[in-house]
């Protein structure tokens, strides 16, 4: 059985996807590794291997300490589609922020439970 990693590893993996805007079996498919395994991993059922997280970490473009959580995926500087969408945000009146705001929170709700 393999040694239980801290729960940053698994939140940062599906975070690193996320932040790609990949969904889980593209992800699986460019690891080589089965759907199941790669929802695993995120759902914390499963450790990836040593040689997975080196895998991942080339992946994403992030360093091993990244995807280990040594130094936590949310720390990441913002991607260029992350800082338009943040600037947008900005640019709305405060009516259109508060839709914004239900509608996203709706989808990452949604997101929970499906493949994004």
């Amino acid at each position: 059985m393999s040694a239980k990693l801290n729960p940053e590893v698994h939140n940062n993996i599906k975070l690193l996807r996320i932040r790609t805007g990949k969904m889980q079996k593209e992800v699986a498919h460019d690891l080589g590794v089965k759907l199941d395994r790669y929802r695993s991993w995120e759902q914390q059922k499963r450790n990836p291997t040593g040689a997975m997280v080196s895998k991942i970490a080339d992946y994403f473009n992030v360093t091993m300490d990244t995807v280990l959580g040594s130094k936590q995926a949310s720390s990441l500087p913002p991607t260029t589609d992350e800082q338009r969408l943040l600037d947008a945000y900005r640019n709305l009146d405060e009516t259109d922020r508060a839709t914004v705001t239900r509608v996203v929170y709706a989808l990452l709700d949604t997101a929970e439970y499906g493949d994004m």
